[in-house]
């Protein structure tokens, strides 16, 4: 039996950390900040996910306009001001995101690469 050693790319690494990061900054636990620095801390952290993890080696135009329609209406969604409506952005983006990366299985398991 042969063992290959498999794990998340970078970008996948990035991605989840800056997803972690945006949805707390959305959901306001990153302490007492104000207003504008908390959406432009859940933008930025949207930004790094949408770059990390944005298709590269598609033929077709389809999940590149899928995922530029995820995040306008995610924008929009977090113009909002409300904490709800806000996560339910951050989450519409990564749900998208989430859709796109590369998969394999291994072993009766999807891994994101």
């Amino acid at each position: 039996m042969v063992l290959e050693r498999i794990g998340p790319s970078r970008a996948a690494a990035v991605a989840a950390i800056a997803a972690i990061a945006a949805t707390a900054a959305a959901a306001g636990s990153v302490g007492m900040v104000a207003q504008p620095l908390r959406m432009a801390m859940v933008w930025v952290g949207l930004a790094i996910v949408a770059i990390a993890v944005w298709p590269r080696r598609t033929r077709t135009w389809r999940p590149h306009a899928a995922l530029a329609g995820a995040v306008v209406v995610s924008l929009m969604l977090l113009a909002s001001g409300a904490i709800v409506v806000g996560l339910l952005g951050v989450a519409l983006v990564l749900a998208a995101f989430a859709c796109h990366l590369p998969q394999r299985r291994v072993g009766g398991l999807d891994v994101i690469l």
